[in-house]
């Protein structure tokens, strides 16, 4: 693997680590809670925000230019590339690990 890429994932861990861990402390003082949280919550949570963290680097970084003229306006146009498949992959934890996490999500 690239080492660059390594250096990136440790930074995801470290700050999603860090951000479960401020939010647990917060509810864990908020009145309104009925029932603990259990440990496979607290680290569903963990990857929740470690894969928000890496979905954002990915989608987000501006390596290539942001305009482009060869814009496409009629969809598959070009047939199902990979590009297709791989954007659903990458948003397939979401409906995952909404849905795990907090029973609101549960419903359409």
């Amino acid at each position: 693997m690239n080492k660059a890429i390594i250096i990136k994932i440790i930074k995801s861990l470290i700050i999603s680590f860090v951000v479960v861990t401020v939010l647990n402390i917060i509810s864990k003082d908020s009145k309104h809670l009925k029932k603990d949280i259990g440990l496979i919550h607290y680290i569903l949570g963990y990857f929740f925000i470690l894969y928000l963290n890496i979905t954002l680097k990915i989608t987000l970084r501006f390596d290539h230019p942001i305009f482009n003229s060869d814009i496409n306006l009629i969809p598959f146009k070009d047939g199902f590339r990979i590009e297709n498949i791989l954007n659903i992959v990458l948003f397939m934890p979401l409906g995952f690990l909404l849905p795990t996490l907090w029973g609101k999500y549960r419903n359409f």
